[in-house]
């Protein structure tokens, strides 16, 4: 399914699906995509599309120099302070970049589509139900391994470690579900990632292949 949307484009930090963010937004084209957002009705309203600018590349509003994929978020709140806008937003699913759609020498609408996630079909159902109890099994390990460690980055919390577990633990029938959990758990999860990393995530497509970089990272 089609959609266009109001965007701006971001470098230097990744937003995940199934989040709250907070993004500090200043150009003059950005914030009138976010105007349109905002006064935009029905099932729109207060929707916009969140695009990554590639690592090496300028920040010039080319098809070329975004990622593949990025991440529908709600506005929830805007602050101005210093003529700067700080957008509180939280985040949904993401989609695939089709085009940036040119208008009035604005670039304020794309075109994106859904993801055509191939690989993720129920027929990997069962292989993801045993990746997800491996990544509990893991998790059961790091809070032993983190929690009192000086070294740690950022140690696993009594209460982030419950909030998991019950995540994990949740009741399924689909891949849509074992996704939404993988991001949650992503969002929570008391280890950190780097930015390359975060890239690296939010381009990956086979759901297995997210299990399997969360895994490695516990």
């Amino acid at each position: 399914m089609k959609k266009q949307l109001p965007f701006i484009a971001i470098k230097n930090q990744v937003i995940f699906p199934n989040a709250s963010d907070l993004i500090k937004v200043g150009k003059k084209r950005s914030l009138l995509a976010i105007e349109k957002a905002k006064s935009a009705t029905g099932a729109l309203k207060n929707k916009l599309f969140i695009a990554f600018f590639k690592e090496d590349t300028e920040e010039i509003l080319d098809i070329d120099n975004l990622y593949k994929y990025g991440v529908l978020v709600d506005i929830s709140s805007i602050n101005i302070k210093n003529s700067v806008s700080y957008i509180d937003l939280t985040s949904f699913q993401r989609y695939e970049i089709i085009n940036i759609v040119e208008e009035e020498d604005e670039k304020i609408n794309i075109n994106v589509k859904d993801i055509e996630e191939e690989k993720n079909n129920d027929s990997q159902y069962d292989q993801l139900l045993i990746m997800r109890k491996r990544i509990l099994d893991l998790i059961d390990f790091a809070i032993k391994k983190y929690k009192y460690s000086p070294d740690a980055y950022k140690p696993i919390t009594d209460k982030q470690y419950e909030w998991i577990k019950l995540e994990l633990s949740k009741q399924v029938t689909n891949v849509k579900d074992l996704e939404n959990i993988f991001w949650s758990t992503v969002n929570h999860i008391g280890v950190s990632f780097e930015l390359k990393e975060k890239y690296d995530l939010i381009n990956t497509i086979s759901l297995l292949d997210l299990y399997e970089k969360l895994a490695n990272k516990i």
